[in-house]
């Protein structure tokens, strides 16, 4: 696949994602590999292989039918001129065993440039809600780049609980500027989210959610592939808060936000707790109260005002 950096500008940043469809279905016990490289002289002179994007089918087949993976990653390093060509290539073979091949497709390939890394604050964190019910939790994530950023084959985690199998984020984008609201995509639904906190948001849902503590904890944003069991030193955003002093003192109710975007989110003194009378930096001061419908817990948020986050 060749790509013509048409933007105007140098490019040294690249975002890829794109999902392998496989059909695990031959005869035999062979397991074949995809493996990816990129070049970026124009000719593909000298390849370079991302090992972390590889992909092998498994030996034994099944009957599952066309299945699919998703594969995300960043290259960073780059200096392709207005112009000049990016090169990228998929290679298949045999890992092992013999028979008749898998089969292989490639879709959905999104590739975001940029000349400069991705930039993601986060910015909010509803992490005791008034509900006995972890699914109300959610955490705002501003992009402070000049790009859009392409959230799919992302993971949110906190420091708690099992580690990822797998990216627990499928799609979601945050133009520049602007915020996102990642909430539990397994126990809410879009429209149940914004019947509790208004219309007009910017949702990305998150599987796989992990419940965050009420007491402090620490949360971070990954492109799978550097996820690593968890490895923060690596994440592309994290931060470590705590219910008490120097941060805001929990109650139960309001969620806690960065005061100003500029400021360092892992400093307790950068965050002011969510009530009615203020704005927080993309939108309205909010609080929370649980009521019962039919033995569930709901939600309501009260504001001063409609939400005004993009």
């Amino acid at each position: 696949m060749r790509v013509q950096n048409n933007t105007g500008n140098t490019i040294t940043y690249l975002m890829l994602s794109y999902n392998i469809a496989y059909q695990n279905n031959s005869s035999g016990d062979i397991s074949n590999s995809l493996d990816f490289s990129y070049s970026s002289d124009g000719i593909f002179a000298t390849p370079l292989p991302l090992d972390e994007l590889d992909f092998a089918t498994p030996g034994a087949n099944d009957a599952l039918g066309w299945q699919v993976a998703a594969r995300t990653t960043t290259i960073s390093g780059l200096s392709i001129a207005n112009g000049e060509f990016f090169l990228l290539t998929w290679s298949s073979d045999i890992e092992s065993g013999s028979g008749s091949s898998d089969e292989f497709g490639i879709d959905d390939i999104v590739i975001n440039a940029s000349d400069e890394a991705v930039d993601l604050i986060i910015s909010e964190i509803m992490y005791n809600p008034s509900s006995l019910d972890q699914s109300w939790e959610w955490i705002e994530g501003y992009n402070n780049g000049n790009e859009t950023v392409n959230l799919r084959g992302f993971a949110l985690d906190d420091l708690v609980g099992a580690f990822l199998s797998s990216a627990n984020i499928t799609s979601g984008t945050i133009d520049p500027g602007n915020s996102a609201i990642l909430y539990d995509g397994d126990d809410l639904t879009a429209s149940q989210f914004e019947a509790a906190w208004g219309s007009g948001l910017n949702l990305i849902a998150v599987t796989n959610w992990s419940a965050l503590n009420n007491t402090g904890d620490q949360i971070g944003i990954w492109n799978f592939l550097d996820y690593d069991n968890r490895n923060f030193s690596q994440a592309l955003e994290q931060v470590t808060f705590d219910g008490s002093a120097p941060f805001p003192v929990d109650d139960g109710n309001g969620s806690i936000y960065l005061t100003d975007l500029s400021l360092d989110n892992n400093l307790g003194g950068s965050w002011a707790l969510s009530t009615l009378s203020v704005s927080t930096p993309m939108g309205t001061g909010l609080s929370s109260t649980a009521t019962a419908s039919n033995g569930d817990n709901v939600m309501k948020w009260f504001s001063t005002g409609p939400p005004l986050r993009k």
